[in-house]
């Protein structure tokens, strides 16, 4: 559940921005699909989405096929896989500040969805859902602070060292005595229920300090492999 969110936090306000440049496209924008194009357009909307297309060496490609094809699908499968190769893995290594913050941040995400509506981390969750429900303006400030915090922790953990990892059973030691979270509130992420969930899973003021950026690193960046 924690890699599925991981995985659309990379890609869901960028979708937006990059559908909006379909729509200008459409309308006979001549703006070119080059990467300095799109960068311009992330920068100031999604930051994380955006150094992770900066440093991308597939980003020319990927937003070429973009251009040509106007399939939001493939770009979002596309992102995500760059998150894989190169955001996760940095964010595994980040600071323990940063890391914490870019948690916090989650945290404060699903608080703001879960006040919107219970339905939102359901759409939120979903393939098709995420771009829209970041555009609300109660949720696309929220968001961005998010993939601010997590930009600056991918920057640091860019130049940092390989940090320890939790193994599964500590993982599930803070979830279920610390957290209070039930084996059963990870099942179905399609369960509007689900952003208590998320909650209490980035509640990491409750996690001991002595694992708590550990942890944290967890959250925000999943075990590899």
């Amino acid at each position: 559940m924690i890699r599925k969110t991981l995985s659309v936090i990379a890609v869901a306000l960028a979708v937006g921005v990059l559908s909006n440049l379909i729509t200008r496209w459409e309308m006979g924008d001549p703006s070119p699909a080059t990467k300095e194009t799109v960068l311009a357009e992330l920068r100031g909307s999604d930051p994380y989405a955006h150094a992770l297309l900066r440093d991308s060496s597939e980003a020319e490609q990927i937003l070429q096929e973009f251009k040509d094809t106007k399939s939001v699908q493939a770009f979002e499968k596309h992102i995500g896989t760059v998150a894989e190769q190169i955001g996760l893995p940095a964010l595994r290594k980040a600071d323990d500040e940063t890391a914490i913050r870019a948690a916090k941040k989650y945290k404060n995400l699903f608080e703001t969805l879960a006040k919107l509506d219970r339905a939102a981390c359901a759409a939120f969750m979903s393939d098709e859902g995420a771009s829209k429900v970041v555009q609300k303006p109660e949720v696309k400030p929220v968001y961005y602070l998010l993939s601010d915090a997590l930009l600056v922790a991918y920057e640091s953990g860019k130049s940092g060292t390989l940090k320890s990892t939790l193994d599964p059973d500590t993982a599930m030691s803070i979830l279920t005595d610390h957290l209070s979270i039930l084996e059963t509130d990870e099942v179905d992420i399609a369960n509007p229920t689900q952003c208590e969930t998320f909650i209490k899973i980035y509640d990491v003021d409750r996690v001991p300090e002595d694992v708590r950026a550990t942890y944290s690193r967890y959250v925000i960046a999943g075990a590899p492999g």
